[in-house]
């Protein structure tokens, strides 16, 4: 049985070799899960790819698991492990397009996503939904952290109407790319398309950091939100700080194992 959500939320998982910490990368997952289910089932259903399934995962006509055949890249091997990610996330935008999805979400396998989301956002009307303002947070914090331009630095930042006019690379009718462009080229790219994108200023995902479990994003980008660049960036930094609430934790979902994690 096939769900009949509107968007089908993307998620690429890294290999069990690659990852840092598996088991932890499965606790963050399911912390995701949690998070995008407790959307309305009409709205959202989740897509999970990888190598090794995780245990337990809630498979039904919400959540599907496709397994990937290829050698995972190496442990150490950023660039990588960056294509292996995209290869996934392909495959799964390759696979909704066929089964006659509408839109699309890439949400990485440790981000949260606020159940106002289907509230705001204005599929009907645009081509795209941009997350122009998100959080960061290291799981087991009491602290998040603003980030503005989140579209730049999060890839889970992102809805995009499934058409071979956004995907015209991957769904075969063109060798130009606009939404399989990386999260932070994407918008310059669909204004070149004139394509209808919708702006959303409220905060719509968190970005997890810190457990460093799969991908070495962070060491790729200097671990971004993680390192004390600077004095000024220390005092950004607190001024953006945002203590997490039970009305946060409420709105995006998020469980117990992640609050105390570490503590």
């Amino acid at each position: 049985m096939e769900s009949n959500a509107q968007i089908e939320v993307i998620i690429p998982l890294a290999s069990r070799l690659v990852a840092k910490d598996w088991p932890q990368m499965c606790r963050m997952l399911w912390g995701t899960l949690i998070s995008v289910l407790a959307l309305p089932k009409e709205f959202a259903s989740v897509s999970i790819i990888g190598h090794e399934r995780p245990e337990n995962l809630p498979l039904g006509d919400r959540c599907t698991w496709t397994a990937v055949d290829w050698d995972p890249p190496q442990r150490d091997d950023t660039p990588g492990k960056l294509n292996d990610k995209g290869i996934k996330i392909r495959q799964g935008v390759q696979d909704a397009f066929a089964r006659g999805v509408k839109w699309v979400m890439f949400v990485d396998a440790d981000d949260l996503i606020s159940n106002r989301l289907p509230v705001l956002c204005d599929l009907e009307s645009h081509d795209a939904v941009c997350f122009e303002n998100g959080y960061s947070w290291e799981a087991g914090t009491d602290w998040l952290q603003r980030v503005p331009s989140f579209h730049r630095v999060c890839g889970s930042s992102w809805i995009m109407r499934l058409s071979p006019a956004l995907f015209p690379m991957w769904l075969g009718v063109g060798n130009h790319r606009v939404c399989d462009l990386a999260h932070n080229e994407r918008q310059h790219a669909l204004i070149k398309e004139n394509a209808r994108i919708q702006t959303i200023l409220a905060p719509m995902a968190i970005y997890c950091v810190g457990h460093m479990t799969a991908t070495g994003f962070g060491e790729l980008l200097g671990h971004k939100f993680g390192t004390p660049f600077s004095i000024r960036l220390q005092l950004r930094r607190i001024i953006r700080q945002k203590c997490l609430t039970a009305a946060l934790r409420k709105e995006f979902s998020i469980p117990d194992s992640m609050v105390t994690d570490g503590k």
